[in-house]
């Protein structure tokens, strides 16, 4: 993952204020181009295909295609200047990017803010990692179902804030959300076979996912997503994975490789990568997420396939 240089939220902000940027009030029923900014990959890949069509809206990113899943993020000073001149701001929520609700708030009060995770279905039945926390689990877009869903809600406020373009929002939702609920539906036919459907993580990224595909986490490398495990967890992982007989190790692409190769070997199961579409290029295809997501679903079969019963 490639990182840019930061500086202090409150330096951003005073060099915005030394460029003549002030907040302004939104209107209700925009005129004119609406420019619609993003915090995260995902929700931007989601909501460009939602207002496809809509050649009123601009829809962009807050941050680089290749930022990743930055759960703490230090804003720079373009990043403050992208959010004073954004009508809405569209968020994933649930804690994972308040840094951008909290700076947008600062620089334009009156601004419209989105929650993509507002209504979406945040609970799980197989003991996923989130299941053993206190705080919400924000990966629901790693999830074919729950994405569908955070497309429905998303083009839901943006009829409420548009009404113009509300049935065209609608429309391209249900096509997407229709597309992604086979993918998911993909998933768990292919996945019901497999004779061990038990994996360990490397964080909670994959948690929705599995739950929603038939597959156990039966353990996650890193409670933290920012911080590898001490010798001590690192113990206990390696013990609560020979004790349940996990089928593989999955982690995202360029993540916590070496780590991840070195409890896979001392428990004997194979390292394999699942791409939970946090990052990717600037300019995806309409269809990148649910062609990574295939990606994923092949994965699994071959690496799951190959496993025997736990």
């Amino acid at each position: 993952m490639k990182w840019r240089p930061i500086v202090g939220l409150g330096a951003a902000l005073m060099i915005l204020g030394a460029v003549g940027c002030r907040p302004r009030p939104v209107p209700t029923r925009p005129t004119g181009t609406v420019r619609v900014l993003c915090a995260t990959y995902p929700v931007w890949l989601m909501t460009r295909s939602v207002t496809d069509g809509r050649s009123s809206v601009q829809t962009e990113r807050l941050f680089a295609a290749d930022l990743g899943c930055a759960h703490e993020h230090v804003m720079a000073p373009q990043d403050a200047r992208r959010l004073a001149s954004a009508d809405v701001l569209i968020v994933n929520g649930l804690g994972l990017d308040d840094y951008a609700s909290a700076a947008y708030r600062r620089v334009r009060p009156n601004g419209t803010i989105i929650v993509a995770s507002r209504d979406v279905d945040r609970s799980l039945h197989r003991g996923g990692s989130s299941a053993r926390q206190t705080s919400a689990n924000p990966h629901l877009f790693a999830s074919p179902w729950r994405y569908a869903a955070m497309a429905r809600s998303v083009a839901a406020s943006l009829g409420r804030y548009d009404p113009g373009g509300a049935a065209m929002y609608q429309r391209n939702a249900r096509s997407l959300a229709r597309r992604l609920e086979g993918l998911g539906d993909d998933f768990r036919t292919k996945l019901a076979s497999m004779p061990n459907r038990r994996i360990i993580t490397d964080h909670d990224v994959f948690d929705y996912l599995a739950d929603d595909a038939g597959i156990e986490v039966a353990a996650v490398v890193r409670a933290d997503p920012e911080s590898d495990p001490g010798p001590s967890e690192l113990i206990e992982i390696v013990r609560r994975a020979q004790r349940l007989h996990p089928a593989a190790l999955f982690v995202e692409p360029g993540s916590g490789s070496r780590l991840g190769q070195t409890i896979a070997a001392e428990i004997g199961i194979p390292l394999a990568i699942l791409d939970p579409v946090v990052q990717g290029p600037e300019d995806p295809e309409p269809d990148y997420y649910e062609r990574a997501m295939r990606r994923n679903l092949r994965t699994l079969v071959h690496v799951l396939g190959r496993s025997g019963k736990p």
